[in-house]
């Protein structure tokens, strides 16, 4: 096979079966919170900190027990927890529209495949793509969901857009799988902490995109000089990998990438603290492939990258703890609210406004700071228009520039994987019968990779056949029934297309078939038909449009009026509609 076709094959196979974006692994994520929350906790202050946070539903109490120091904590990840607080900041992976969708990238701080080609202006040697609209996009979401924290704490967790996703969202910010950021200037000397002096220490450069998602703008796409220039970016290091080694960077070990080449005495030795650390835990001697696993990595096992992950985790909590009783004395809004909370002030100290600006600009800060110092309240008409980056040097202020992509809370909530269509459907035969059609082309409703199953592949097509003559100059009315199961290709997810919206929807088709002609005045002439209802493939266009292909159909019938079997039919046929309802 064509090696780009085969490349193409599998890339459809592994993006239609879920396969997960990671940045951090998921015990990463957990690891990382975990050591937020230890910190806090050592302190009286930090304890009060997170008891508020509790009281107002910005955290989740355990829903299990706290497990005792000594146990290995269970493979089931929804009992994670540290000293009686759940670890959740990993389930944001297990949401399939976050993992599939071009305008869900950002809940791993990750940019489109489209941003990729925008090449007409660089930045810094890069697509203006990667380095400006990425990374105002992703800080839009981040404001979104800080928004729906602060108005509805409780609430947005619910709806999987609160303090998890947000802590998901910075933790992935800090992974070299999904940002480019300049490491400090001593990060080589295996510093924990940059110099005083060192002031673009961690500064985003660039959004890094999924190799996955790309594949098709670099190598199947016309020649032109944009994306000419768009393939001398497709690299590892400037992409997060199909299979990522540095998704394991929250560790300390060969894929942290402050590791030294050599061995270093120093670096040594925190390897062995770290396992000391992790036999208190366990009860148990580990190696460092045993760190790879379900454990909860205790904080001497963490990398210095993960560390500044949680710190940003611990003073991100500390920043909504000080704020959220002030939003609950204004009344709280739904989570589409766009009231501005950012004048509020704790007595006659810093207002929410200034001290989430210095939150950004310490741990989510580009080299660029215009782009960082102020979120606008503007949403355009569509999520994927282009944003024009203000410069420090034109002479208008940022705020008068902006146009960020900031979003309502609402349209952020995980969205059903249920479509369908409505519309009509023929069969090549003489006759040229007209159904009505019903197609649930994908009928499971769940979100989560883990409650996924074969039975959530199943489909059916309900179809009515209208009264049309056929060649015996009959009428026969019928009902039609097609179980299946069906594949979701999101095909303009895939390919990185901003445009409009195209799925595919490819799976296999049982067929039964029941008819009824009237004969004489007093007599009718029954039939059934079963079989093989074809390969379907059906198309979306836009979230309205339905076009659908089921061949060969195969069937076999009987026929109660002449009392014995009919002869084996193989036709195809043809649908076209409206589209219900799209991911």
């Amino acid at each position: 096979m064509n090696p780009i076709l085969q490349t193409a094959l599998w890339c459809v196979l592994l993006v239609s079966w879920g396969t997960t974006a990671h940045a951090f692994k998921e015990p990463g994520h957990r690891a990382i919170e975990a050591a937020a929350y230890e910190s806090l906790l050592k302190t009286p202050a930090g304890e009060k900190v997170l008891t508020k946070l509790l009281r107002y539903g910005v955290l989740h109490p355990p829903s299990v027990p706290a497990l005792s120091p000594t146990s290995r904590l269970a493979g089931d990840f929804s009992s994670y927890n540290v000293r009686g607080l759940a670890l959740a900041s990993h389930l944001p992976d297990h949401l399939m529209d976050r993992q599939l969708q071009q305008d869900r990238q950002c809940f791993h701080f990750n940019a489109r495949g489209s941003h990729v080609t925008r090449v007409a202006t660089q930045r810094f040697g890069l697509p203006k793509g990667l380095v400006v609209d990425a990374y105002l996009e992703c800080l839009g979401v981040a404001d979104s969901l800080l928004r729906s924290i602060m108005h509805s704490p409780a609430e947005s967790n619910e709806q999987s857009v609160g303090m998890y996703a947000l802590m998901h969202l910075i933790e992935d910010s800090f992974a070299d799988s999904h940002v480019g950021r300049i490491l400090p200037t001593n990060y080589s000397e295996l510093e924990l902490s940059p110099s005083k002096d060192d002031l673009w220490a961690w500064k985003i450069v660039y959004v890094k995109p999924w190799s996955l998602r790309t594949w098709w703008s670099y190598f199947l796409a016309a020649p032109a000089e944009s994306h000419d220039k768009a393939r001398l970016h497709f690299s590892e290091r400037q992409h997060q990998a199909l299979i990522e080694t540095r998704d394991w960077g929250y560790l300390i070990g060969d894929a942290d990438d402050q590791s030294p080449t050599a061995t270093n005495p120093v670096y040594e030795a925190r390897k062995q603290e770290c396992l000391r650390a992790a036999e208190r835990l366990t009860g148990r001697a580990l190696d460092e492939g045993d760190l790879e696993s379900e454990i909860v990595a205790p904080r001497e096992c963490l990398s210095t990258r993960a560390l500044m992950a949680a710190e940003a985790i611990e003073n991100l909590l500390v920043l909504v703890s000080r704020y959220i009783d002030k939003v609950e004395r204004m009344g709280r809004g739904k989570l589409s609210q766009n009231s501005d909370v950012y004048d509020i002030a704790p007595d006659a100290n810093q207002s929410f406004g200034a001290a989430w600006t210095a939150y950004r600009q310490k741990y989510l800060g580009h080299v660029d700071e215009t782009l960082t110092e102020r979120m606008s309240e503007f949403q355009p008409s569509a999520p994927w228009a282009d944003v024009e980056s203000p410069t420090s040097d034109a002479g208008v202020r940022p705020d008068q520039r902006r146009g960020d992509l900031v979003y309502p809370a609402d349209s952020l909530v995980p969205r059903q994987h249920l479509s369908g269509g409505v519309g009509l459907s023929t069969e090549f035969l003489p006759s040229t019968p007209l159904w009505v059609t019903f197609d649930a082309f994908l009928a499971h409703t769940s979100v989560l990779h883990d409650t996924i199953s074969p039975l959530d592949m199943l489909s059916y097509a309900v179809q009515l056949r209208l009264p049309m003559e056929d060649e015996f100059g009959e009428r026969p009315v019928g009902l039609a029934f097609e179980p299946g199961i069906t594949l979701p290709v999101p095909l303009s997810d895939l390919i990185g297309n901003d445009g409009t919206p195209f799925s595919m929807y490819i799976g296999v088709r049982g067929r039964a078939v029941y008819t009824v002609t009237s004969v004489f005045q007093d007599q009718a002439r029954h039939a059934l038909s079963w079989g093989f209802g074809g390969v379907s493939l059906d198309a979306v266009i836009g979230n309205h449009v339905w076009v659908g292909l089921d061949a060969p159909r195969v069937l076999w019938g009987y026929d109660f009026w002449e009392g014995r079997l009919k002869e084996r039919t193989t036709t195809w046929s043809v649908s076209g509609g409206i589209a219900t309802h799209v991911f």
